[in-house]
């Protein structure tokens, strides 16, 4: 196990303190600088934080839909810090034309056509609804 991320409610530090004895920790959202935990940043959840260069940061996707994680492997490639990324997650869902457009499971990322975040065609396919005229 390299770390557990959020083994506890940020509320009890006192349980996070005695496991951290234990085995490495990472804390996302509330993470400060001084925390001794590993940082965990999701770009489509929260700023990349002050400090986090510093340190070997871990950035997720945080269980997105492929968009997200393309996202979030922009993101993260913006950043010059040690990072372990976890930006995979389509594998926990039932595939679709945006997660049909990526490899098998590896850590390569794949090449998706279209401007800005890709995935064009798959978008323009898709059934939009004017939410306000």
């Amino acid at each position: 196990i390299d770390f557990i991320e959020d083994p506890y409610s940020h509320a009890r530090i006192d349980d996070w303190q005695r496991l951290a004895a234990n085995v490495r920790l990472a804390m996302d959202r509330v993470w400060r600088a001084d925390s001794g935990f590993l940082p965990v940043w999701k770009p489509a959840w929260n700023r990349f934080m002050e400090g986090m260069q510093e340190k070997q940061t871990i950035v997720t996707s945080g269980m997105d839909h492929p968009v997200g994680q393309a996202w979030a492997a922009y993101q993260a490639a913006r950043i010059e810090t040690p990072m372990t990324c976890g930006l995979r997650t389509d594998h926990l869902f039932e595939t679709n034309v945006f997660s049909e457009l990526f490899t098998k499971w590896g850590s390569a990322w794949p090449k998706i056509s279209g401007g800005g975040m890709g995935w064009d065609n798959e978008l323009e396919g898709l059934p939009w609804i004017r939410l306000r005229s």
